[in-house]
C-alpha cells in the first residue's frame, strides 16, 4: 500500500468537491481519528458534511457516525456504540470501494461488535489515504 503525505491531496473523483477543496481540514480530521480523538474528528468532519451532497455526504456521515460509535465505546456505552457503528458501516460500505480511502481494522471491529455487542478497548480502525491516479 502506498500512502502519500497526509497534506498532499490525492486525486479525488469529481463527486468529492468539498473534501478536495478543503483537503487540509479533511486530513486533520483523519489524523484526529487515528489518534483516538473521536469526538474532535466528528466535529471536524461535521463542518465539511454541512456543505456536502451525494456520495461525499454519505461518506462524511459514515465517518461521523464511526467516530461517534468509537467515542461511545471509549466512554463505556457499548450498546449505543454498537447501534451507531452498524449505521456507520452501512453508509461506508454502500460506497465501496473508495479507491483513495482505506479503513484498516473495520472488518475486525465489525465482527467483534456484531458477535458480542462490544469491542476490545484497544481495537480501533485506522484511516489511510491512498494514492490513486486519475
Amino acid at each position: 500500500m502506498t500512502e502519500p503525505e497526509i497534506d498532499s491531496t490525492p486525486f479525488l473523483p469529481s463527486d468529492y468537491p468539498i473534501i478536495a477543496g478543503q483537503w487540509a481540514d479533511f486530513a486533520a480530521a483523519v489524523a484526529l481519528f487515528n489518534q483516538g480523538q473521536f469526538f474532535a474528528a466528528h466535529e471536524a468532519w461535521e463542518a465539511l458534511w454541512i456543505h456536502s451532497a451525494g456520495p461525499e455526504k454519505t461518506l462524511l456521515q459514515g465517518l461521523i457516525q464511526l467516530s461517534v460509535a468509537l467515542h461511545h465505546h471509549q466512554r463505556g456505552n457499548h450498546k449505543g456504540a454498537a447501534g451507531v457503528f452498524r449505521r456507520a458501516q452501512m453508509r461506508i460500505l454502500s460506497l465501496s470501494p473508495i479507491p483513495w480511502l482505506s479503513l484498516e481494522g473495520l472488518d475486525k471491529l465489525s465482527t467483534e461488535i456484531n458477535s458480542t455487542g462490544a469491542a476490545d478497548g484497544d481495537l480501533r480502525p485506522q484511516i489511510r489515504i491512498l494514492k490513486v491516479s486519475d
